[in-house]
């Protein structure tokens, strides 16, 4: 574990891990194992474990010391107030990724070597909260250059990422530096935090917004009403939920600056309810880039590119037969 206090100026970008305690590890395998030919790996150095997997060659002591470690961090009472001192310096910084749904380490080469990983219990991630909550107000108050910010949630992260867009109003400056955006999100998540998250990054050219989890709550639509992104030149949207009114108004408002479109998974009550949104999509001639995936009900009829948007537009198809 490094400690950010040693982190060099010229990092180029942030990386974390989150480490489960070692009591919630079902078993734990010794520290070396016997080949099919009877001949002792060397200690350290497991089969099922990669080279690069750092995390999959480690002992179990080793383990305990690196989840300590971590947990001083975590419950270190003024971490933000060494973070704020921290990123300041970290002043050629483009990328920060806080993602909780793709680790860095392999979690099936880990559990080679650790056991199976159990569940960590609600009450044991109020630390882990307030850390990540630190981290990212540190980056977003900083100063920094930062081009492009990405946020994977799982269910805690997505409380802790609520609590942050909530305080934005009181925020000190906008992150004028940042670029583009990537959300990952539950569909619960709600609209109007959402617009007052992005508004705080005046030079967002790119936004990436996607929903996950399990089957959509009702009545989750509503997450792209009234957002407005001044200077939105390429848009990604992944299974949000929307209504038609509220993607083609979305189009509408950024017709002027969009440039590239990508729609994947997004579900209309029928495929007539893309006539208006693709013939907006179609007329924009600033437009250089469009891909659109499992949209439709009948994908027979889905212009995967831009030529074959065109092409439909020309040929009155869209909006499809009547």
């Amino acid at each position: 574990m490094v400690s950010l206090l040693d982190l060099p100026a010229e990092a180029l970008q942030i990386h974390t891990l989150h480490l489960l305690p070692p009591k919630n590890l079902k078993r734990v395998r010794p520290s070396f194992m016997l080949r099919s030919n009877h001949d002792e790996t060397a200690e350290g150095n497991l089969p099922s474990a990669p080279k690069e997997d750092l995390l999959g060659s480690l002992e179990a002591d080793t383990y305990q010391k690196h989840y300590e470690k971590q947990q001083e961090l975590v419950e270190c009472k003024d971490i933000g107030k060494r973070l704020l001192g921290v990123f300041p310096r970290l002043v050629a910084c483009k990328r920060i990724t806080f993602d909780s749904e793709n680790p860095a380490w392999d979690p099936f080469c880990l559990g080679q070597c650790f056991g199976t990983f159990a569940p960590t219990p609600r009450a044991k991630q109020t630390a882990n909260a307030r850390l990540i909550l630190s981290l990212l107000f540190g980056v977003l108050t900083a100063r920094s250059n930062i081009k492009v910010l990405e946020i994977c949630s799982d269910h805690m992260i997505q409380k802790t990422l609520c609590r942050i867009l909530t305080t934005i109003p009181y925020w000190p400056i906008p992150v004028a530096s940042l670029r583009r955006v990537r959300l990952v999100v539950e569909h619960d998540f709600q609209k109007d935090m959402l617009k007052n998250f992005l508004g705080f990054f005046p030079g967002l050219t790119n936004l990436n917004l996607e929903m996950n989890g399990g089957e959509p709550v009702p009545n989750s639509t509503g997450v792209l009403s009234d957002l407005h992104v001044p200077t939105l030149e390429k848009l990604t949207l992944v299974k949000v939920r929307c209504t038609a009114t509220e993607l083609e108004n979305l189009i509408i408002h950024h017709q002027k600056t969009l440039q590239d479109i990508t729609l994947i998974c997004i579900k209309l009550p029928d495929d007539r309810s893309w006539r208006p949104i693709l013939q907006k999509i179609a007329e924009n001639r600033k437009l250089v880039g469009f891909s659109m995936a499992e949209c439709l009900q009948d994908e027979n009829l889905e212009p995967s590119d831009i030529t074959e948007l065109v092409n439909f537009a020309k040929k009155g198809k869209i909006g499809f037969e009547t």
